[in-house]
């Protein structure tokens, strides 16, 4: 006759928490989307002062791109969506990519 035993099992979980990878959004040099536009995606969708939208502009139009934030995955990617949309409905073509940091 079999008799059950009281054997307890204790399990441990060691759970390692990662931060999310980060992705740099990078505005592309191109030579028809004016300058002002470029500061102004800048400012409004980058939080970036006149002086650093300017100066960010500056270094794409003279290294033909600029990484102008580094975000989560998923912040970057709507970073992004939202200024090609601003773009095209200005019928410019900025390009702006996202790239694993």
């Amino acid at each position: 006759m079999m008799t059950q035993s009281n054997i307890q099992v204790e399990e441990k979980v060691i759970q390692i928490l990662q931060e999310p990878s980060k992705y740099a959004v990078i505005f592309m040099n191109d030579d028809q989307t004016p300058m002002d536009f470029v500061i102004k995606m800048l400012i409004e969708h980058f939080q970036y002062n006149n002086e650093q939208s300017y100066k960010m502009m500056n270094q794409i139009h003279e290294q033909g791109k600029g990484v102008v934030a580094i975000y989560p995955f998923e912040i970057a990617e709507q970073k992004a969506t939202e200024v090609k949309v601003a773009a095209t409905a200005n019928k410019f073509p900025l390009e702006v990519k996202i790239e694993k940091a």
